[in-house]
Order: C-alpha cells, then sequence, then structure tokens
C-alpha cells in the first residue's frame, strides 16, 4: 500500500510538472495531458490514503486522524481558491499569472513525495502476508514503543486475530471480499455507500468547484475580479459542513 501511494504521488507530481511546462502552441496539450495524469494520482491517493491512516492508526483516535485528511483535503481546495483571487488583485493577467497556481501544487506534491521516503509499509499488511517481525518493527517505530510493551502486545494479538477471522471466514483473494456482498444487510450498505458517491457528483458540485467564476458571473455576479471574490467565499461555505461534521468525530475515544 505505501509503494502505491509513493506511485501516485510520483504520478501527480509528474502531472502537474506538465501543466508548469506548458506554454506556446503545446500549451493547451501539456495543460490537458498533465491535468488527467495529476487527476489520476490524486484520485488515486484519495482512496489509498484514508485507507493507508485508518490501517496505521490506533483504533481511539482512527476516526480523528481520517477526519483531519478529509479536513486537509476541503481547506487545501480552500486556499487555492483565494490564491487565484490574491493573483488576480495583485497581478496584471500574464503568463507567470496563470502559471504560479500551477506551480503551487508542487509544494504539498513535494512534501508529500519527499515524507514518503520514511512511510513503512502498513504493519496490518505484513502481518496478513506472513512477514512478522517486519511488521513488528515497524509497529513499534510508528508506536514509539519497545516490542514487548503491553500496548504493543495487545495491538499485535488484535491484529492478528482479525487477520485470522478473515483468513477463515473470506479467504485469500481480490475478489474475496465481495462475497460478503450476498448477504442482505452489506447489500443496503454497499448501496448506500454507492449512492451518496454517485449523488455527491451527480449534483454538479465539481461543476462549480472548476468553473464556479463563470457560474457566478452567469448569475449576476459582475465586476473584474468579483467572479474568484465569490469562490473564494463558496470556499469558506463549503469548508462550514465539512467542519461541523468532523469534529464530533475528534471526539471519539
Amino acid at each position: 500500500m505505501e509503494a502505491i501511494t509513493d506511485q501516485l504521488t510520483v504520478q501527480f507530481t509528474l502531472g502537474a510538472g506538465l501543466m508548469l511546462g506548458a506554454n506556446g502552441e503545446r500549451g493547451l496539450g501539456l495543460i490537458i495531458s498533465g491535468r488527467v495524469l495529476a487527476g489520476l494520482g490524486v484520485g488515486g491517493c484519495s482512496n489509498m490514503v484514508p485507507i493507508y491512516i485508518s490501517e496505521l492508526s490506533p483504533p481511539a483516535v482512527r476516526g480523528r486522524l481520517v477526519g483531519i485528511y478529509e479536513m486537509g483535503w476541503q481547506i487545501g481546495g480552500l486556499v487555492g481558491f483565494w490564491i487565484n483571487y490574491g493573483l488576480s488583485e495583485t497581478m496584471a493577467p500574464s503568463h507567470r499569472q496563470w502559471l504560479i497556481p500551477f506551480a503551487v501544487q508542487l509544494i504539498p506534491g513535494g512534501c508529500l513525495l519527499i515524507g514518503a521516503i520514511w512511510l513503512p509499509e502498513s504493519p496490518r499488511w505484513r502481518f496478513a502476508n506472513g512477514q512478522n517481525d517486519r511488521a513488528l518493527k515497524d509497529l513499534c517505530w510508528i508506536r514509539n514503543l519497545p516490542g514487548d510493551h503491553p500496548y504493543i502486545l495487545e495491538e499485535v494479538e488484535a491484529i492478528n486475530a482479525q487477520v485470522e477471522w478473515t483468513r477463515i471466514h473470506v479467504g485469500a483473494g481480490f475478489w474475496k471480499p465481495f462475497s460478503a456482498l450476498r448477504q442482505r444487510q452489506n447489500q443496503w450498505r454497499f448501496f448506500l455507500g454507492g449512492m451518496l458517491f454517485f449523488w455527491q457528483n451527480g449534483s454538479g458540485i465539481n461543476a462549480i468547484n472548476y468553473y464556479s467564476p463563470t457560474v457566478f458571473k452567469s448569475l449576476g455576479v459582475t465586476g473584474p475580479n468579483t467572479g474568484f471574490l465569490t469562490t473564494g467565499c463558496f470556499g469558506v461555505v463549503k469548508v462550514g459542513p465539512s467542519s461541523y461534521i468532523w469534529l464530533p468525530v475528534t471526539n471519539v475515544r
């Protein structure tokens, strides 16, 4: 899992680099290809990173840490909106003006890429694949505790119990977990989760995110930079509900 996250981060960084190199007649092609490449990388990371966090996190703060990831996602979008507004206010329209937002992408992407050098593989994954010694070593490093500490012993026992239960009741292989969909209650849960993603994207929120200045202009919001200002305010409103949902999660023990 850690290796896949590294590959996706490299992919996103390469995509951002292509967009940054857009200029002249090849500019549009580089922007499109870079956007596709970066989008695939970000999409993959948005799936893998929460799973990776949940597997590394202690149960008592697992919801909090995954919630912090979601908050970081939303705040990053908010910062992007206001960067565009700030550039529109302080710089004249030029090649450099729209190049800076592309360059800013490399800051978080580069930090993640550099930090990934020290990221260990998920101990849970190593236990499930028979790499017990390495899994114990990585778990002790993550928890900053010795291998004979009661907390480590208890967590290892819980992980092994879960791995054994999965081996007996689910089995090995990529498609085995999907056998749980034969149960009626799991079908309903799967349906609800799938519909949440479907209607979230089907509502058109992504179109508003990417084309919000144009959308607000069509609604009668006028002025040279008012569209970017309204977009920034939209980002603030968008982060609000996420904070409201995230705060109760942080209190879970």
